[in-house]
């Protein structure tokens, strides 16, 4: 039985490490996607450039 027990206590151990970095990649993630966020409302808000130039920006940046 403390076999059983032990292999368990293993496997939890290491769905628990998986889930926590897991967690820091979301994290990161969503800091990028935050920053970005931040970096396009800088841009849009920019009275030096036109909106086509703002679209094009845009554009070059999400590839489309």
């Amino acid at each position: 039985m403390s076999t059983l027990v032990r292999k368990l206590l293993d496997t939890l151990q290491i769905v628990e490490e998986e889930i926590h970095h897991n967690e820091n990649l979301l994290m990161m993630k969503l800091e990028c996607a935050d920053a970005l966020q931040e970096k396009v409302i800088e841009l849009l808000k920019r009275e030096d450039l036109t909106n086509d130039d703002k679209v094009n920006t845009l554009k070059n940046l999400f590839m489309i």
